[in-house]
């Protein structure tokens, strides 16, 4: 299975693995293949828009192995995608718990606080949201991404400097290599709701030029 699963994931294309996975029983697998064996029928469901499905088999993944990260982080991608946030947080809670004992500076970490952020944030939980998305330190990877959520969740609470503060940080000259399309759009929103309207028509016409 593990073989069958590394040749479908380097050739693109797992057209055998889906053959093979159809005529196996599950009895046939090994005891530590098992968790393996579910999660990879949850991303075909998932890849194929059956949510509800791909849930099912990855609970019965993490039931055999509760420490399997691709499976958690799945599984809390999926429960968003259906707008069950509280699942979501849930799942995102258990994966980051995995990371406990890891730098800040773990892209896997960073990541899933992005995505737990996300999940508190569509569970209109703006406040969590915000103290998620803060919690991800400047030397992870997920930083620069998390930056415009940030901002999005200040104004969703009201802090519209706080918000405008993190936004400009985004078109400061460290990240001048980078185009946030989205942080232009927030940028004269935040801009126009303090009346600087000057300003913020030079972020439309940024956006616009851009």
């Amino acid at each position: 299975m593990e073989k069958l699963i590394s040749i479908s994931n380097r050739l693109g294309d797992q057209h055998i693995l889906d053959y093979v996975m159809a005529k196996m029983q599950i009895t046939d697998l090994q005891k530590l293949a098992v968790d393996v064996y579910y999660f990879k029928l949850a991303s075909v469901s998932y890849e194929k828009g059956l949510l509800d499905q791909a849930i099912q088999y990855l609970k019965m993944s993490v039931e055999k192995n509760p420490n399997n990260e691709p499976a958690l982080n799945l599984l809390g991608l999926s429960y968003l995608k259906k707008n069950d946030a509280a699942n979501a947080i849930e799942a995102y809670q258990k994966l980051l718990g995995l990371y406990a004992k890891r730098g800040n500076n773990y892209s896997k970490k960073g990541y899933t606080t992005l995505n737990l952020a996300r999940a508190y944030y569509q569970n209109k939980d703006f406040e969590s949201a915000a103290e998620y998305y803060r919690g991800i330190s400047k030397d992870n990877s997920a930083y620069r991404e998390s930056l415009t959520e940030l901002g999005w969740s200040y104004l969703q609470i009201g802090k519209v400097r706080s918000a405008l503060s993190v936004i400009q940080t985004l078109h400061t000259p460290f990240y001048e290599n980078y185009f946030e399309p989205e942080s232009l759009v927030l940028r004269a929103i935040l801009l126009n709701y303090l009346c600087q309207f000057d300003e913020a028509e030079k972020a439309v016409k940024s956006f616009n030029e851009n």
